[in-house]
């Protein structure tokens, strides 16, 4: 079910110690709360539209909906975790797809409380699923709400890590947000709230979600 991690993924982590593998799901069909992202997706885009890619996401899916997927994922965390030295595991949880329902964000949680030693990470736009326990969270599953869904209104920018998709990396840093274009460690472990991606996907180029820092409707001061 787990995923050699891409260059972005494993330059920076492997430089620092860590094993770091993802999971992944089919974009889009698995997002329910997805809304301005969808012109841009990237996991819709490239490599993510090979037929093995997709079928091991499909695969992923039907996993995921099984009662035993919490036992099934612990198993392949045993077999994933380093064999030797002192890296440690982590793991990017969706680097397509997403929280489709509350039940399976549950599981994700409950993996995250049965294996301490790994550290999971995940961006997401489904927020309803993981707003009332944030603070409840286990402290090894780092819960980043990415911007550009149905549920931006519900993010607070103050209290809640969170993740803006910007057209370049010279507003990016004007805006005071912290660049994870090239280095997830930043999204995985910093203790930043702001944490901001330059649009590196070929459909829409013109897609971002900048456009939204003065709206009222989308960001909690």
């Amino acid at each position: 079910m787990l995923s050699k991690p891409n260059s972005k993924l494993s330059k920076y982590f492997s430089k620092y110690g860590y094993k770091v593998m993802s999971f992944g799901l089919n974009a889009i069909e698995t997002c329910p709360f997805a809304d301005s992202c969808k012109q841009g997706c990237y996991a819709t885009q490239g490599s993510y539209k090979w037929s093995p890619v997709k079928k091991k996401r499909d695969n992923n899916l039907r996993y995921s909906k099984l009662d035993d997927f919490i036992t099934r994922m612990s198993y392949h965390l045993e077999q994933a975790r380093p064999k030797r030295g002192n890296k440690e595991l982590v793991i990017r949880i969706h680097d397509s797809g997403d929280f489709y329902n509350r039940e399976y964000a549950n599981k994700w949680i409950e993996i995250a409380e049965q294996n301490k030693d790994v550290h999971f990470y995940a961006y997401t736009k489904s927020v309803r699923y993981f707003k009332d326990n944030y603070d409840r969270l286990p402290d090894n599953l780092k819960i980043i709400f990415s911007f550009g869904g149905k549920d931006d209104h519900l993010i607070d920018i103050n209290k809640h890590a969170h993740c803006h998709v910007f057209s370049d990396s010279e507003l990016l840093k004007k805006s005071d947000y912290i660049d994870a274009s090239n280095n997830d460690m930043v999204a995985a472990f910093s203790e930043t709230k702001r944490i901001g991606i330059v649009y590196h996907g070929y459909n829409s180029k013109e897609w971002s979600t900048d456009q939204s820092f003065n709206s009222k409707k989308i960001v909690n001061y």
